[in-house]
């Protein structure tokens, strides 16, 4: 399973029996980022476990292992009732992944109970972006008690920041010259 050998990988899939085993199989393919190993457990040996889906998710997103999220977050798309990802928006918000938290907010709807818990890690954690991104995506009334004054300007210093790079790209964009290629006499021989 760790090399990557599909082979292998039905074989191993055949022999375990019990759901558990799946799942581990499952979240260790997604934490080594062996996105096409974690689609073929979901496709044949989990089709309707959208827990276990959630899991590897989480477990990705922790290993940084980009390419084998969003396969995940296919193959979660193709359940028929959208799982909530919870532990998913736990983990973006626990190693301040925003583009998780984006695809999974805008996607997936996660419940209030579980963003509530991803803001106060991404607090906890100092993950500013990820606590602006799950704030602003969200009812703000949910967050209003988990608040202090000090994480709230921080959050807000994040926002300026994040408007003034946007602003400064614009602004660098609008006032740069543009390039004209000249093209260099090519030797002859």
């Amino acid at each position: 399973m760790v090399r990557g050998d599909c082979s292998a990988v039905r074989l191993a899939l055949a022999s375990l029996s019990d759901g558990r085993s799946v799942q581990h199989a499952l979240r260790v393919a997604a934490g080594l980022g062996h996105a096409n190993i974690a689609s073929m457990i979901i496709q044949n040996a989990l089709p309707d476990a959208a827990d276990a889906l959630d899991g590897a998710l989480a477990a990705a997103i922790k290993d940084s292992q980009i390419a084998t999220g969003r396969q995940l977050l296919f193959e979660a798309s193709r359940f028929a009732e959208r799982p909530a990802l919870v532990k998913s928006i736990y983990a973006a918000g626990s190693v301040g992944a925003v583009d998780f938290i984006d695809e999974i907010m805008l996607a997936y709807r996660p419940p209030n109970k579980s963003l509530v818990s991803a803001f106060r890690v991404a607090l906890l954690e100092k993950r500013w972006p990820a606590a602006v991104h799950i704030f602003d995506a969200a009812d703000a009334r949910l967050f209003d008690r988990w608040i202090a004054e000090d994480d709230r300007s921080c959050m807000d210093a994040c926002r300026a920041l994040r408007q003034s790079d946007a602003v400064r790209e614009e602004l660098d964009h609008c006032t740069k010259p543009p390039v004209i290629g000249h093209k260099l006499p090519q030797r002859r021989i």
